[in-house]
């Protein structure tokens, strides 16, 4: 029960970061008056999901405090099969190269918060 929590708030902190960062994103936009365009916008759009599927790893992990890995991979896997069935419906196409990659570091992201999470050091020691 205890992972569940874990998920649920991983993939709730997560969608809480994500639109937090891309509010910040916007902000930035609005303030330049012009939107990236062409491949630009694709790897601005997956740093803010990997950061954001990174948080929600952290604080899963933070919160359970063991298999960090499972609970950032599993907010990863949530998100990347948002990603796919989203680039499913506008564009049709199943998997490019880029696409996988995309995949690829959104589920890493979720991996690598969920080990830090866990592995993070309750005292700092000078």
């Amino acid at each position: 029960m205890k992972k569940l929590k874990g998920i649920l708030l991983s993939v709730v902190v997560a969608t809480a970061a994500g639109a937090v960062i891309l509010a910040i994103s916007s902000l930035v936009v609005a303030r330049v008056g012009e939107l990236p365009r062409g491949p630009f916008l694709s790897v601005v759009a997956t740093a803010i999901v990997c950061s954001a599927v990174f948080l929600g790893g952290l604080s899963a992990s933070l919160l359970v405090g063991e298999k960090g890995a499972l609970l950032g991979a599993a907010c990863g896997l949530f998100f990347a099969c948002c990603v796919t069935g989203v680039s499913l419906m506008l564009q049709g196409a199943f998997f490019t190269p880029a696409g996988a990659a995309r995949l690829a570091a959104i589920f890493l992201g979720g991996c690598i918060g969920g080990i830090l999470g866990v592995n993070r050091r309750k005292k700092v020691k000078f």
